[in-house]
């Protein structure tokens, strides 16, 4: 973000109050972003975060539950939430709120749905599933003890 050069910067101190407030209320109506913080601050305040944390988590835990046809329906989902999750950490600045709802998403997943996460792994979709069979064939052939699958 660019910095306002020095002499707008004392140009819109000295405006008068009354034009101040408009501009502020204009610019801050642009960014939906700010709009959401500011709201978050201003009119809920900490005492709503919990609140949201609880919206969050029953978020995450119906669709996980339900039934995927393959493991990219299953991948759709959590990459849904994991977005609602950073954006809610980002409108209230909730670093353990993100951590703890992302344990949770990743918990219900393997927790519910085994199968399709497994599937997950060897499959496609998979950003890194060669180089994780790769990583799993070397360790198959060179420790044949440590590999419990």
């Amino acid at each position: 973000m660019p910095a306002l050069p020095p002499d707008l910067r004392k140009a819109l101190l000295n405006l008068p109050q009354k034009e101040k407030d408009q501009l502020l209320s204009r610019l801050v109506s642009q960014d939906s972003v700010l709009c959401e913080q500011l709201t978050y601050r201003l009119l809920e305040g900490p005492e709503a975060l919990e609140d949201r944390r609880e919206y969050l988590r029953r978020q995450i835990d119906d669709p996980v539950r339900g039934f995927h046809q393959s493991p990219n329906d299953l991948l759709l989902i959590v990459r849904q939430l994991q977005a609602r999750i950073a954006y809610h950490a980002k409108i209230t600045d909730d670093a353990f709120g993100e951590v703890d709802l992302t344990v949770r998403l990743l918990n219900r997943v393997f927790e519910h749905q085994p199968q399709v996460a497994a599937g997950l792994l060897f499959s496609n979709c998979w950003p890194f599933s060669a180089s994780f069979r790769r990583k799993r064939q070397y360790i198959e052939v060179s420790h044949p003890e440590a590999w419990l699958a």
